[in-house]
């Protein structure tokens, strides 16, 4: 019964060696492979990033062209509009009547932030033409206001003296239209306005 512990215990240990040099050996092996692996790991990491860096820029470069062109197409149709309105506003102050000038697409174009679609200078012209815009429809207002008051006042001095500055308001509000219409036309002569 020795015999066959010792046999066994032999057995065992000659086992254990043979798994220790075979464990050494693949300690060797896996660190030569290793060192394979990090040239390959960096071949593949680099491999990585320029392709992950290429996929980037293209999305950036995309996105900028694609901005660009939306911009583009953008400021095209507030450029129409703006000249629509401005024709709009030239035909109404042609007929030399108290008509209000419109401004709705001023108002978008302020409010949306639309107006960052144009050079400093033309956004300039523009803030001075609607501001003369808005002028000439407080003024508009104004003489239809007085307009409403000679109608309801009876006869007698005051009504003689609102239809007196009422005379007055719209002949300086019209006065102020025909001026106002030089710079539309001046405006509408500009290049960049040109649809």
């Amino acid at each position: 019964m020795r015999v066959g512990r010792l046999t066994g215990k032999l057995v065992r240990e000659s086992r254990a060696r043979s798994i220790i040099k075979i464990c050494q050996s693949c300690n060797k092996e896996s660190s030569r492979l290793g060192t394979l692996n990090e040239e390959q790991g960096s071949f593949l990491l680099q491999t990585f990033l320029s392709g992950f860096l290429a996929g980037l820029f293209s999305k950036i470069g995309a996105d900028a062209l694609f901005d660009w062109w939306k911009d583009r197409v953008e400021r095209s149709a507030f450029r129409k509009a703006f000249r629509s309105e401005i024709v709009v506003a030239t035909e109404n102050l042609e007929r030399n009547r108290l008509e209000f000038l419109p401004h709705a697409v001023w108002d978008s174009a302020a409010y949306s932030g639309a107006l960052r679609l144009f050079t400093a200078d033309q956004r300039i012209r523009l803030s001075r033409v609607y501001f003369g815009v808005s002028n000439f429809n407080y003024e508009a207002t104004r003489c239809r206001d007085l307009g409403e008051d000679s109608r309801r006042e009876p006869p007698g001095e005051r009504k003689n003296l609102i239809d007196a500055a009422w005379k007055r308001a719209t002949e300086n509000t019209k006065a102020m239209g025909n001026n106002f219409l030089k710079t539309l036309r001046k405006l509408l002569d500009e290049d960049w306005l040109k649809v």
